[in-house]
């Protein structure tokens, strides 16, 4: 039970903010994203002079590779041969990262 109510805490923190970050309904967190979303924009219409790179440890790595391999899935389909602008960069060994966990 103990858990749960952790859990809870930490999915209203999303939305109330937490000590002194903003909640994601703040406008400095809306400003950010849109800003965020020209960046990307930006990267993609130039893929031989840009990188996005997501990074993660853990779980978010795996979530990292799997969102820039799908990403760059997407946007191969729209171009044919357009190099790869997202790359995932995972904390750790590599041959680890999609068959065991160390959290588990």
């Amino acid at each position: 039970l103990d858990i749960l109510r952790l859990l809870r805490s930490s999915d209203s923190s999303l939305y109330s903010g937490y000590q002194h970050f903003p909640a994601l309904s703040d406008p400095s967190v809306h400003f950010d994203l849109r800003l965020l979303s020209v960046l990307v924009e930006e990267n993609i219409r130039h893929p031989y002079e840009s990188a996005i790179v997501l990074v993660g440890c853990g779980t978010s790595g795996r979530l990292a590779s799997i969102v820039a391999h799908a990403f760059n899935a997407v946007l191969a389909k729209r171009k044919k041969n357009t190099p790869q602008v997202f790359h995932a960069l995972l904390a750790g060994q590599k041959q680890g990262a999609f068959f065991r966990s160390v959290e588990n």
